[in-house]
């Protein structure tokens, strides 16, 4: 008797373990879902308007950058119409990493909503609470999930190597003031604590300690040297390893914008 009952229970286990597996994949495939129909209407427009964009030339030093004319004509009005927390549109080309950015009001909600408010726990790439919606301070912060399956933040998990910064060298942000590009010059693990979420600065002492400690962090030498008068984003996740007190961050330094 004892021995069935040890035998039913193992089942349940079993059975339970297979629900939340399955639960699991179906979260991801919904997430996947939204991010997509998400893409689909913020490049309506684009599609619309390529043939023009390979016509007129890029002005300025992002002549040479095809994406800046892309992005351009991001559709984020028809975001807003879903939903009024879309700051912009976050892009690092030829990687899974192409979302919605959001604004929320705190660092919670979106970490387990999509991008159009349905609950998931994979989440939306999201603005930290106290970054100026305009990107304008000397240190803005982003946040997302580390998917297994790359999505989200999961392709940040590459910068371990020179060749794949080479390939992947920008960080492209969308909004109200145009087409923001950043360049990437380090990668690493952060203690939650540290230096690295650093965003208020008293001068420019402040400013060359935090890029001391960036630089000197990195696993990566790129060569990219930022200033302290170059605004710098960091794009957070959490690690491999699923330490709780330790993140995978990608800086960047601002390098201009396309109007």
């Amino acid at each position: 008797m004892k021995g069935k009952i040890i035998t039913i229970l193992l089942a349940l286990v079993f059975i339970g373990s297979a629900g939340m597996f399955a639960y699991s994949r179906l979260e991801v495939q919904r997430n996947l879902e939204a991010q997509k129909a998400a893409e689909e209407m913020a490049k309506a427009e684009a599609e619309k308007q390529k043939a023009e964009q390979e016509e007129t030339a890029e002005e300025g030093i992002f002549a040479e950058d095809s994406h800046m004319a892309e992005l351009k004509e991001t559709d984020l009005a028809a975001l807003r119409e879903v939903n009024p927390d879309v700051l912009g549109w976050i892009v690092i080309p030829d990687t899974q990493l192409e979302y919605p950015l959001m604004d929320g009001e705190d660092n919670q909600y979106y970490l387990e909503h999509t991008w159009d408010r349905k609950y998931n726990s994979a989440g939306s790439i999201f603005l930290e609470k106290t970054s100026s919606s305009d990107l304008s301070d000397y240190h803005t912060v982003i946040y997302g999930h580390r998917m297994n399956n790359g999505s989200m933040f999961g392709s940040l998990g590459k910068y371990t190597t020179l060749e794949h910064w080479e390939d992947h060298p920008y960080v492209y942000i969308v909004d109200d003031n145009g087409v923001h590009r950043y360049e990437i010059f380090a990668a690493y693990e952060a203690n939650i604590g540290s230096r690295t979420y650093q965003v208020g600065f008293s001068g420019e002492e402040s400013k060359e300690a935090f890029l001391e400690h960036c630089l000197t962090s990195s696993v990566i030498d790129t060569g990219v040297v930022p200033t302290t008068e170059e605004k710098i984003l960091t794009l957070s996740t959490c690690t491999s390893v699923g330490h709780n007190n330790l993140r995978w961050v990608v800086q960047a330094r601002f390098e201009g914008t396309a109007e």
